[in-house]
């Protein structure tokens, strides 16, 4: 970078040039990225789906949801059905995925 003169870009509160390429791509990526606790099974299965299909798992997996948002809007799933008195202080109910998936696929 010798010779070039950085110009000093702000967006918001970030001041661009004095983050690393890493720090910048992830600001960019923030509320593009979910994080998701998931049986060990659906991970594999998805990340076997990509890998067959040459795309990123996060292409699968959405493409995944994207159906599963569809078969719920048109009734062909209902979440309600599937529900379980949870333990969670926060929640009310859960779905045992392991047993869903064992029991779907």
């Amino acid at each position: 970078m010798a010779g070039r003169r950085l110009t000093k870009v702000k967006i918001g509160d970030v001041d661009y040039s004095s983050l690393t390429r890493n720090q910048r791509h992830n600001i960019e990526r923030r509320g593009r990225r979910a994080l998701y606790d998931l049986p060990p099974d659906l991970i594999r299965e998805i990340a076997c789906l990509a890998e067959t299909l040459r795309l990123t798992n996060s292409t699968v997996a959405g493409v995944l949801l994207i159906h599963g948002l569809r078969d719920l809007h048109n009734g062909s799933i209902d979440l309600a059905d599937l529900r379980v008195p949870g333990n969670s202080p926060r929640y009310d109910f859960c779905i045992d995925l392991e047993k869903l998936m064992k029991k779907w696929l």
